[in-house]
């Protein structure tokens, strides 16, 4: 097996010397199994465990490598294992598991390049879409975002006064935008410090654009945010939020930025001069809902394989308590 820093893997018996030679070369520990004791699935799966991480990466002063338990100190260890039929058949059920899990990341990776191949497709107008008579839509005009949205930011109140935090009013953080809609945040503000204009109302576009520039989403609830953070008030009802979601999200918007000392960052102005390409408002809403319907089966995807991850973790930490 392969252990650096807790990382590990099987080793075919098949790989040469020379390969052996190679791992060596990247600090990577070999050792190899007793295949008369030990089932290699099994071994695998064991040292993987929670339990087994936590010890291998176990603190080391006196190593030269943080966090690293030496060998020499991981061959004293006593381990209790089960005898070598039923290793086989935990081993044999954890590796079908893997299967199953590398089976559904892989269908995830898949779906998340042809979002990516879509939105290229989409916004370079390579694919268009018909309306309902299946003409040609209108040309799309070229906009500044300040020319069809008010583009407003937010504030921090003092961290100072602590009873400027704790309420109930949610407050948004570019950590917070880590999935399209945002229900909830890590914190909240209290009626204290609330000013009126940094309100944000639900279903609407924000974007952060200090230093993590770029990051998207929709507000599902009334809400307020940093000042990394600006929200968008359209100028009129032909904008569609979902619509420029995706366009937005298939640009690089840090070209728009200035380099500071902590990384790229826009200010108001900048934000104005963003360019967007504006289609009528039906084919917005027909790319609107193919993105959507696009979006709807990737976080399908990321749950699946979220909850089968859960799901062996929990049958780890019951096997190789």
């Amino acid at each position: 097996w392969l252990q650096s820093i807790g990382n590990t893997g099987l080793l075919s018996n098949s790989l040469s010397i020379k390969v052996f030679k190679i791992f060596y070369a990247f600090d990577i520990a070999i050792k190899r199994i007793n295949n008369e004791l030990t089932n290699p699935e099994y071994f695998l799966q064991f040292v993987r465990a929670e339990n087994m991480q936590r010890k291998l990466t176990g603190a080391n002063p006196g190593s030269a490598i943080s966090n690293l338990v030496p060998m020499s100190e991981v061959k004293k260890w006593e381990v209790f294992v089960p005898i070598k039929a039923e290793q086989k058949k935990l081993g044999s059920f954890f590796e079908q598991l893997d299967d199953t899990i590398a089976l559904h990341q892989r269908q995830l990776d898949n779906y998340k390049e042809l979002k990516k191949a879509m939105l290229k497709k989409i916004f370079n107008q390579e694919l268009k879409f018909k309306d309902q008579d299946g003409n040609d839509y209108p040309d799309w005009k070229e906009k500044k975002l300040g020319e069809i949205a008010e583009i407003r930011t937010g504030y921090t109140p003092s961290r100072k006064d602590k009873n400027n935090f704790g309420g109930d009013i949610i407050w948004v953080s570019v950590a917070d935008m880590k999935t399209k809609y945002i229900y909830d945040t890590k914190e909240y503000l209290s009626e204290k410090d609330v000013r009126e204009a940094k309100w944000i109302e639900a279903d609407t576009l924000i974007m952060s654009f200090k230093l993590s520039v770029g990051v998207l989403a929709i507000t599902k609830k009334k809400c307020m945010s940093n000042e990394a953070i600006a929200n968008f008030q359209w100028k009129n009802d032909i904008t569609n939020n979902e619509y420029m979601f995706a366009y937005l999200s298939s640009q690089d918007i840090s070209t728009y930025g200035n380099n500071a000392a902590q990384g790229i960052s826009l200010n108001n102005e900048s934000l104005r001069e963003i360019r967007v390409q504006v289609p009528c408002k039906g084919e917005q809403q027909k790319i609107a809902g193919f993105f959507i319907a696009l979006d709807k089966q990737l976080e399908k995807l990321v749950q699946t394989v979220e909850l089968l991850k859960e799901q062996k973790k929990r049958l780890m930490q019951q096997m190789f308590c």
